[in-house]
């Protein structure tokens, strides 16, 4: 048994007592799980009322019999949940785990198990406070509210274009089709202060050329890789006069493009003082959620159908796509399904027939049980290992044909001492 010094030290420090909410502990196990965490400063109320406890953790015991309602993952203002199976099994793993739990654990656990899950769930819930107030001081920003999310990655994208709305520097926006490349430059401008946005797709050197020195205009160009060579040069002879704003987009390498000849140089480099990287969808995963909700409610109000919710089973099958037409796809999806619904919940059995082929292969995973008993660690391990290896090391395809975001997914590799390493060095990596 680890020391009580061993323990205390796992958790982060503090001088304020941190307050965790245990609902369903009888009073035995109650004993149990305060004796563990005590010594590292934490308090566990168990107050009847689960609603009115915990800002920071909730641990959700299971004693047997049906599963309680569960919540959805809904990102980062959402508590992370524990949950701790007296009575455990495979098939309730899964389904916690897609629920969105940040952890399941089977009781009895090994002393200090749930001490490091605690100490994870505490971390990224101290971080996600820290992501909400970027989150709420953007949204004071005109214009930013329009891009939903919370991810670190996007988070750190609008930070920058906040931060370089007001000056009068070209802010060259990378990313993939369907990123909402459009949506930020406009958000962009609405902070400029400036009081016309033109959007132009492959303009001409002429075009360009007539809206020089336009002091009230900010300008943005999609996929700037695609203007000819006049056009290029006309857009360097804008960026020459400060007068007009200059934002431009591009899916392509620029820099690849400029060493193979294929984009100025020099306009290269004046575009590029101010990247700004907007991820794509499949790598910001925690953000489906808040998106699903947001377009369900626009198109909701669009086509008069009211009190549509989303369930867990369909946002589980909506991480396992690998999104190639990113927000827009999805933003065109609820839309469909919306149109569709003939319920009161938006269905799975609407998606496309390729969304629901693809994950067929997943969920009619059975396993067989030996008769003297498994370990839910072992198998969860294995299908670490496995997922990872089918992948070739790589975390974002492994964790999205998990269901998994790719932080829970990176958690638990670190639970097991896994590595992303290339298939042939997984296992040994393992040992």
């Amino acid at each position: 048994m680890l020391a009580t010094g061993v323990l205390a030290a796992s958790l982060p420090h503090s001088r304020d007592t941190r307050r965790v909410t245990v609902s369903g502990a009888g009073s035995q196990l109650l004993a149990q799980l305060e004796q563990e965490l005590r010594p590292a400063g934490v308090e566990l109320d168990s107050s009847a009322n689960g609603d009115s406890a915990s800002d920071t953790v909730t641990l959700l015991v299971h004693n047997g019999g049906p599963l309680p309602a569960l919540p959805v993952d809904g990102g980062p203002q959402q508590a992370p949940l524990i949950f701790i199976d007296t009575t455990p099994s495979v098939d309730t793993a899964v389904q916690v785990m897609r629920s969105g739990a940040w952890d399941y654990i089977a009781w009895p656990a090994p002393f200090g198990r749930l001490a490091i899950a605690l100490k994870a769930a505490l971390r990224h819930h101290e971080n996600n406070a820290a992501t909400r107030q970027v989150r709420e001081t953007l949204n004071r920003r005109v214009g930013f509210e329009a891009l939903a999310g919370s991810s670190p990655s996007l988070l750190h994208a609008l930070d920058v274009a906040a931060r370089a709305a007001s000056s009068h520097s070209p802010i060259l926006i990378r990313g993939e089709a369907g990123t909402e490349k459009l949506t930020l430059a406009r958000a962009i401008h609405a902070a400029s202060g400036r009081e016309r946005f033109l959007a132009l797709e492959a303009p001409s050197a002429e075009e360009l050329d007539s809206l020089a020195s336009d002091r009230d205009l900010t300008l943005f160009i999609d996929e700037v890789a695609d203007l000819d060579a006049a056009a290029q040069g006309a857009l360097l002879r804008i960026l020459e006069d400060p007068s007009v704003r200059v934002v431009v987009s591009s899916g392509v390498n620029l820099a690849q493009a400029m060493d193979a000849r294929q984009f100025r140089r020099d306009l290269y480099f004046r575009l590029a003082a101010v990247q700004i990287e907007l991820p794509p969808l499949r790598d910001r995963l925690q953000d489906l959620p808040e998106l699903v909700n947001r377009f369900l409610a626009t198109a909701s109000e669009r086509h008069g159908k009211s009190g549509l919710t989303v369930g867990e089973p369909l946002l589980a099958r909506l991480r396992r796509w690998h999104w190639p037409g990113n927000v827009n796809e999805l933003e065109i999806l609820v839309e469909r399904l919306t149109v569709i619904a003939s319920g009161g919940q938006l269905s799975v059995e609407d998606l496309p027939e390729q969304m629901n082929q693809d994950a067929s292969a997943i969920e009619t995973l059975r396993l067989e049980l030996p008769a003297d008993g498994i370990s839910l660690e072992a198998v969860e391990r294995e299908l670490l290992m496995r997922s990872l290896e089918r992948f070739n090391g790589n975390q974002t395809r492994a964790a999205r044909y998990l269901g998994l975001t790719r932080k829970t997914l990176i958690y638990r590799m670190d639970k097991f001492n896994l590595r992303a390493t290339p298939r042939r060095t997984l296992a040994a990596a393992a040992e």
